[in-house]
């Protein structure tokens, strides 16, 4: 039945964030029209009623609609959105989120997951060195707890002025190509001519929110381009 997927769901989600809902959830809150139900009421405090206090609210349905309204309106950004209470401080990744970059022949010409293809295809030189392209540089692994507004800094070698920033997101906890994973969107940076290039470093910025996470390329610690991606849990 229906009720039994959802009773299954919410419970692997409980064992999913233990560490963090640990000691600190008290309420389940029933939204929506199908919380209206009064066997849907009785399965769910029979399945959860001893350890967390059930409630369904006057209208459940205000909830649904008013969420809805929100992402109906694109001119209403993230940031315009009343933030969830502070309860929620921490959030486990679900999945593995980086950007694509590119790597020195040399480092990973011996790792075992990288193939041939990959390798042979992907192959670039400058003259100098030989670079492998469409590698994943991770900023955050699946299964690993990051708090609410935490920031990821990495930085790169400005040699374009013209810059480029994928963002990518995999199942994999540690993938090392971006070729299978799902592109969630790209920030394209167009450098100031103060940056030296060859000598000065652009520095890409995760902000981790409440529901989103912002993106940002930097010079000296100025916002040049960004980008808001949801969650993908």
């Amino acid at each position: 039945m229906v009720i039994d997927k959802i009773i299954g769901h919410i419970n692997q989600l409980l064992k999913t964030h233990t560490k963090i809902l640990a000691g600190k959830l008290k309420y389940m809150y029933l939204v929506g029209g199908f919380s209206t139900s009064m066997y849907v009421q009785r399965r769910i405090r029979e399945a959860f009623g001893e350890t967390y206090q059930v409630r369904i609210p006057i209208a459940p349905m205000l909830s649904v609609v008013t969420g809805a309204a929100f992402l109906g309106r694109p001119e209403i950004t993230a940031s315009d959105v009343p933030r969830p209470s502070t309860f929620v401080t921490q959030r486990v990744m679900a999945r593995t989120y980086g950007v694509s970059c590119a790597r020195e022949l040399r480092y990973v010409e011996n790792d075992s997951r990288f193939s041939k293809e990959h390798l042979q295809h992907y192959q670039q030189t400058d003259g100098k060195k030989t670079w492998i392209t469409q590698c994943f540089d991770e900023f955050i692994k699946k299964g690993e707890t990051i708090d609410v507004h935490q920031e990821i800094t990495k930085s790169y070698l400005a040699t374009t002025r013209i810059v480029m920033t994928t963002v990518f997101v995999s199942n994999d906890i540690n993938p090392a190509t971006v070729t299978d994973c799902t592109k969630l969107g790209t920030i394209v940076t167009q450098l100031p001519d103060s940056v030296k290039l060859g000598e000065d470093y652009i520095t890409t910025k995760f902000y981790f929110g409440y529901t989103t996470i912002r993106v940002c390329d930097l010079v000296n610690d100025v916002v040049l381009q960004q980008t808001e991606i949801q969650y993908n849990v």
